[in-house]
């Protein structure tokens, strides 16, 4: 899963304001600054606007603990449904020695 969500927010910035995980996610500020507050999130202060690092939240998305928010938001229940189609369709890279070469 953190593969499709490296992939899919790979045009976001590296650090992402409370307000842009808002947007991204479809989870309210309060619900964002619940998990900064209970250290589920960490996040970093510049001049009076809280970010948080897009690494530390894709890592965050790929938890058990987020797959088990019972009310989940639109956005959440869209991309759990479009990685389940992604998943079938990824290859993972050969790692078979091409005839010829040497291990």
């Amino acid at each position: 899963m953190k593969r499709y969500y490296e992939e899919e927010f790979a045009e976001q910035p590296d650090l992402l304001s409370v307000l842009d995980v808002a947007n991204l996610t479809g989870y309210s500020k309060m619900f964002i600054g619940k998990l900064i507050q209970e250290g589920k999130l960490r996040s970093v202060t510049a001049s009076r606007v809280r970010y948080i690092n897009k690494a530390l939240l894709i890592d965050y998305l790929c938890t058990d603990e987020f797959d088990s928010i019972l009310r989940k938001t639109y956005w959440h229940k869209k991309h759990v449904a479009i990685f389940r189609k992604w998943k079938r369709s990824w290859e993972p890279p050969s790692l078979s020695v091409p005839p010829g070469a040497s291990p």
